[in-house]
């Protein structure tokens, strides 16, 4: 299952979360070039950790399989009757 750039938009804030505990060494402005999607977070993995095309693409699928926001369950609303 893969993520769209909606997805990404719409969850950006708990990407940058995992992102950031899955690789500890991104920077922000790293962080911000991969705001467009999955293509510029795997060039973003290639630039900074000296990657292959193909090592980054594994390696970001292994995020994506792990930390999708997607299947992160979103908070049951509170409701006080």
């Amino acid at each position: 299952m893969t993520m769209d750039t909606d997805s990404i938009s719409e969850q950006w804030k708990e990407i940058v979360s995992k992102a950031k505990e899955f690789w500890a060494h991104l920077t922000d402005d790293d962080i911000e070039k991969a705001r467009d999607g999955r293509d510029q977070l795997e060039g973003v993995v290639r630039e900074r950790f000296g990657k292959t095309k193909e090592e980054a693409q594994q390696e970001v699928q292994e995020f994506w399989n792990i930390r999708d926001p997607a299947k992160i369950p979103k908070p049951t609303p509170y409701y006080d009757d």
